[in-house]
Parts: C-alpha cells; structure tokens; sequence
C-alpha cells in the first residue's frame, strides 16, 4: 500500500498515467532514484509542479492533447 499524503492524508498516490513521457518521468528523481507514484490531490500536485514542473493532471492533459514529437525537451525546471 502507498504511504499517506502529507497534505491530503489519504493515499492518493497513483502510479505514473499510461503514456507518460520520459522526459516528465525523468523529472521524478528525488535522490538519484525515480518516483514509481505521484500525489492525485490538488495539494500534492501543486507541491510536485512547483518541485518537478509537472503534476498527475499536467501529465494527462499532456497526453491527451500531444501528438508524439522526437526530440522534446527534458525537464522544464531542475
């Protein structure tokens, strides 16, 4: 089971949306290691946008609205 949310306390995590793109994947890295799951709660996703630069609803509003493009950036923050 997933840990509890320090802001929502519930358990919102959710794996990675199918379709996510690598280069939001990458962004993930927390310690050298990639996330496996991220915050579905509005609170959890403004603390990840702001440290990441995405968020599970950035994520899928991407891939609904993408077409698949070769060579797209890496992470918009660091």
């Amino acid at each position: 089971m997933e840990p509890c949310c320090q802001f929502c306390g519930l358990h919102c995590f959710q794996p990675f949306p199918e379709g996510t793109p690598y280069f939001a994947r990458n962004c993930y890295n927390v310690g050298g290691k990639n996330v496996a799951i991220i915050a579905t709660c509005a609170e959890g996703q403004a603390y990840e946008l702001e440290k990441f630069g995405w968020s599970y609803d950035t994520i899928r509003t991407y891939i609904q609205t993408s077409q698949p493009r070769k060579g797209d950036p890496s992470c918009p923050l660091k």
